[in-house]
């Protein structure tokens, strides 16, 4: 009985520490930033804004970005505890996304 509850309350400690490994410390702000200043270093507006979560767990959130009249979406690395399985490098454009220099160009 003793090693049964030893054994479970192992379990316990390992399951508890890798359910907070791989929590989020913050979302893609800064990533997106860099994508765009590298993008379109010569934007004097530049806003981002990132969702917090990384609700289908692939690694990336969604992000808006606006350099001068441009507006892009973005998919940019969450940042993570050492230890999780994985850690995207840098933004890219989401899927499907249309860049255009302005309307009616």
């Amino acid at each position: 009985m003793k090693t049964t509850a030893t054994v479970l309350r192992i379990v316990g400690v390992c399951a508890a520490l890798v359910a907070t490994c791989c929590v989020p410390q913050h979302a893609g702000d800064a990533d997106a930033k860099a994508f765009v200043s590298t993008f379109y270093p010569k934007a004097s507006d530049v806003m981002v804004r990132c969702q917090q979560y990384d609700t289908d767990r692939n690694g990336y959130v969604t992000c808006t970005a606006k350099a001068d009249e441009k507006i892009l979406s973005l998919e940019c690395p969450v940042n993570v505890n050492v230890g999780c399985s994985y850690r995207n490098s840098e933004c890219r454009l989401s899927k499907g996304a249309v860049v255009s220099s302005g309307a009616g160009e």
